[in-house]
């Protein structure tokens, strides 16, 4: 099974066997921002090297799963994408890859992929009903119960990172402005540290981070801030959902247990108390960048069982 995460800034891929193992893996850039024939050829040239790949070795790929950025219906089929990936709205992948490959092919949502490799091999797998919360370079969600993401009416749930925590806000990349992801994705964090004064304290979020884990005061400020600001979106689907479990998946995930904590302490602080009861758990990926490769193979390999 071939299998790919499609995002704004990379595309990870890999192989994935029927257990959900993955035996070969990698990432290039998504080229994405030049727009959808950029990463539509960026795409087909990592199917062509993968088939050469499988060819050499008298391997057979059977089918692909790709779990891509953007709104995608139960036809496959991109409804609508943000500017993170320009153009990107109207692609018709699984027709499309299906006909020129001639093998069965699985397009989902990248949050619900990515939900779908936790529960199955990663930080989900002993729970039974789970929100999992992707914070990269977008933020979005999927609720995951019954073995199954919850896609609501036309397969678009989950949209919880165009939820609006300020009126009149930081512009998103919707064209919306005071959505929760123009404050929790990793962008937005980037952005915090351009901010007038602080540019150049902290050259990228990995190193504000590894400053506030050694305790320093400035960089401690500024990951309190940004967990308010996960905090702050994470509470109506806490109230609307009322879901004992997040997983948090991402770039972001990267900081674990450190960061989990700041926002379980923050959620905890101000929402209700009976929805942070003490089986009330915010955890991080185990799967980190191969959860949405593993998740994408899911759908078919289930089907094809």
């Amino acid at each position: 099974m071939l299998a790919f995460d499609i995002g704004g800034t990379n595309v990870k891929s890999g192989l994935i066997d029927d257990s959900g193992a993955l035996l070969t893996r990698q990432t290039a850039p998504s080229q994405a921002k030049l727009g959808r024939d950029a990463l539509l050829t960026r795409l087909h040239a990592l199917i062509g090297e993968y088939r050469r790949a499988a060819s050499e070795r008298n391997v057979e790929i059977a089918a692909i799963g790709i779990g891509t950025a953007g709104y995608v219906d139960r036809h496959g089929t991109v409804a609508y994408a943000t500017d993170n990936i320009p153009g990107w709205t109207g692609v018709r992948l699984q027709d499309d890859l299906e006909s020129l490959y001639k093998m069965p092919v699985s397009v989902v949502n990248d949050v619900f992929a990515i939900a779908a490799g936790e529960a199955w091999t990663g930080a989900g797998r002993s729970f039974e009903r789970f929100l999992c919360v992707s914070l990269g370079t977008g933020t979005g969600a999927c609720l995951w119960e019954d073995g199954k993401p919850y896609p609501g009416d036309e397969g678009f749930a989950g949209a919880i990172g165009h939820q609006v925590i300020e009126i009149a806000g930081r512009l998103c990349t919707c064209g919306q402005r005071g959505c929760w992801e123009a404050y929790a994705s990793v962008s937005a964090l980037r952005a915090i540290l351009d901010e007038p004064g602080e540019k150049r304290r902290f050259a990228t979020p990995e190193q504000l981070f590894e400053f506030a884990r050694a305790g320093d005061l400035k960089a401690l400020q500024l990951v309190r801030r940004y967990a308010g600001y996960v905090a702050a979106g994470l509470l109506n689907p806490l109230y609307a959902l009322n879901v004992k479990k997040i997983v948090l998946t991402g770039a972001i995930a990267q900081q674990g247990v450190f960061l989990a904590d700041l926002i379980r302490q923050r959620i905890a602080d101000t929402a209700m108390p009976i929805f942070v009861r003490d089986d009330f758990e915010i955890v991080t990926s185990a799967l980190g960048d191969d959860a949405g490769v593993v998740g994408a193979a899911r759908p078919v390999i289930h089907h094809a069982k």
